[in-house]
């Protein structure tokens, strides 16, 4: 389609179409007043701070123009008293005279419009700079706005700087809907960028020293107020050992692998925090339904007169019956599971009479009360068997990640190869489960596919995606297995060895005492 001549879509060329407008309406407005245009000495007049410096600094050809020509357009100026009486901080000219571009006590007026042809005159050795005295200051917004789109449009512009600009813009009113209108980012690029300047102070010198990337501080950014688990992450990446080198191959290797384990970091991290969280609105749902909510299962119980297990409920109309009662207690554990007890005393049990058994026939087996031994045993597997579910969920999460991002060639050939040669019987039901699951979650397959789509022989699939389903099954069926083993060997430590390396993952208490067991094994 060929292009209509004319049409500007580059935001820059807008806002200076716009800006070029307001200044003709100022001088006309101006002039009619009765203003006309005055020789100012060139020493008296300072640009507007808010003004990009790339106005400051003209090009030769502009320059010798005005040698040549002169000065053919006047600027706009304000009084400074003017000027100052929007608002604006006399101390922001301050660097002028830093620079050596004026001295703060000559500066009688501000420009509004032409920082380009004032710079041009200085440049090219002119005493005077001419232009219409006005008592309208620009749109401060506008200024901001032009500065911002020219910054923004520079390779080296810092990611903190670029938030801080939008956040100006924010507090002069505008909408991110409206500046990313105004200055041709995407909405969602503005609220991330803002969304950096909530991140703890440490965190924010690890992005500007280049610790880590921008990518990995949005991440971060997604912990909130977590600031705990964020100077973890970061003393984690801090103590990543780099080569002593400061350039050249090695280092932009290093650097690499630094990012990625990064990475890992946040996003594990970011898995714990949103299981936290889960737990906590669990907790509050719970305790608003009336709810008494049981912080340390073992320090409640540490007093109570009977095994922990007289007091738990099974079964939905027991638990039903007790919140209805006022007498239900839950204790929330891995993302938001819930064990159900009473706060009641369970009644002592009646003593059951046995009758004596004819002559000839078994006598009917007595009931004893459970042993120290007999419950401590029981309360050790229903520990083990929390652990273990909490400990899965945390490894599902690490391995949806795994499963989300696409391998490379060599990775998924050498996965494949491997599962051929070693495994014998890979029709598991829960690892195909496992697999659509996660598939699903990575938007790999749509929400019509089903076990049978991925698993029966007439595949409806590409080869690329067949590829990717038998790398994420790989995955699944190595998971399916240590959920499975009763005690881990080394292919279960290989399994979580490589959702540490490649996720960051953090095993918990339980599967660090395994992974001790299967190691010493």
């Amino acid at each position: 389609m060929a292009r209509r001549g004319g049409l500007k879509t580059n935001p820059l060329a807008i806002l200076e179409d716009e800006e070029q407008r307001q200044e003709q309406a100022t001088v006309a407005a101006a002039q009619a007043a009765g203003a006309t245009i005055a020789d100012l000495p060139i020493g008296i007049v300072a640009p507007d701070p808010e003004n990009p410096e790339s106005r400051l600094t003209p090009d030769a050809e502009f320059v010798n123009s005005i040698k040549v020509e002169g000065q053919l357009q006047p600027g706009v100026v304000v009084p400074l008293d003017v000027w100052t009486s929007y608002g604006n901080d006399i101390t922001s000219l301050e660097r002028l005279q830093e620079a050596g571009v004026l001295s703060l006590a000559d500066i009688k007026y501000v420009i509004v419009y032409g920082h380009r042809r004032w710079a041009g005159c200085r440049d090219a050795g002119r005493p005077t700079y001419k232009a219409v005295i006005t008592d309208t200051v620009k749109d401060r917004v506008t200024q901001v706005v032009h500065r911002l789109v020219e910054n923004i449009h520079r390779e080296d512009v810092k990611p903190l700087d670029e938030a801080r600009d939008f956040r100006r813009l924010m507090s002069e009113g505008l909408s991110q809907h409206e500046i990313a209108r105004r200055t041709g980012r995407n909405q969602s690029h503005i609220s991330r960028r803002v969304g950096l300047l909530g991140l703890p102070e440490d965190a924010r010198t690890a992005l500007e020293t280049d610790l880590i990337t921008v990518e990995v501080a949005v991440e971060l950014a997604r912990l909130g107020k977590d600031t705990a688990r964020i100077a973890d992450v970061i003393d984690r990446v801090r103590s990543f050992a780099m080569p002593e080198e400061t350039e050249g191959a090695i280092v932009e290797r290093a650097r690499a692998e630094r990012t990625r384990f990064a990475r890992a970091q946040v996003d594990s991290a970011v898995v714990a925090h949103e299981a936290e969280r889960n737990r906590q609105a669990k907790r509050t749902a719970l305790r608003k339904d009336g709810v008494t909510v049981i912080d340390d299962i073992r320090e409640y119980f540490a007093d109570r007169p009977h095994p922990r297990y007289r007091y738990q409920l099974h079964g939905d109309d027991a638990i039903t019956a007790a919140r209805e009662a006022g007498t239900a207690a839950a204790y929330v554990y891995g993302a938001a599971n819930v064990e159900w007890y009473t706060t009641q005393e369970p009644a002592d049990p009646e003593p059951v009479d046995i009758p004596t058994p004819r002559s000839g026939t078994n006598p009917t087996p007595t009931q004893t009360p459970e042993s120290d031994e007999q419950r401590q045993a029981r309360e050790a597997r229903e520990h083990e068997e929390r652990a273990k579910a909490t400990a899965a969920e945390a490894r599902a999460a690490a391995c949806a990640r795994i499963a989300a991002k696409a391998p490379s060639r060599d990775t998924l050939t050498a996965r494949l190869a491997r599962r051929l040669l070693t495994c014998d019987d890979i029709d598991n039901p829960d690892a195909q489960a496992l697999t659509l699951h996660w598939l699903r979650a990575a938007a790999v397959v749509d929400d019509t596919a089903t076990v049978n789509t991925l698993f029966r022989s007439d595949h409806r699939f590409d080869a690329k995606t067949l590829a990717r389903i038998a790398y994420v099954y790989d995955l699944a069926l190595a998971e399916a297995r240590v959920r499975d083993s009763y005690g881990w060997d080394a292919e279960d430590a290989d399994h979580i060895e490589r959702l540490i390396n490649e996720t960051g993952y953090q095993p918990t208490e339980w599967e660090q005492t395994n992974l001790t067991d299967a190691v010493t094994q």
